[in-house]
């Protein structure tokens, strides 16, 4: 990589990804490095991963309170490790692919970690 040349070099794969792939559609030719999923942490371990974990906890909930509603249900168990599971699997499969899938071909991602050695 020491003889690659890139007109913009992006250190992580969060909100700047849509800075790098406006960069690429303009016809710079963009590094983008990130060691973890694409789209930083709040599709992938923040909003979105407790919003589907929030979905989870509102079903048990409304079982729970069927009787409100005139219905008999009880809840008879929760697999944990399943929902933690799904949920982290949903978030970072759709987000990661989906913005890999949108780098223009004068980009080139580095799954690996970045870092700057002076100030040029």
């Amino acid at each position: 990589m020491s003889d690659s040349k890139f007109d913009l070099v992006v250190l992580g794969g969060g909100n700047a990804t849509s800075l790098a792939m406006r960069a690429a559609v303009a016809g710079w030719r963009v590094a983008l490095v990130e060691g973890d999923p694409l789209g930083g942490a709040c599709p992938n371990r923040g909003c979105v991963p407790s919003k589907l974990l929030l979905g989870f906890a509102e079903v048990a909930t409304t079982i729970r309170h069927a009787a409100r509603f005139h219905m008999e249900a009880q809840l008879n168990g929760v697999d944990v490790e399943t929902i933690r599971s799904e949920t982290q699997a949903a978030a970072i499969k759709a987000v990661d692919g989906r913005i890999e899938s949108k780098l223009s071909g004068t980009s080139t991602l580095f799954r690996g970690y970045g870092r700057f050695v002076d100030p040029k």
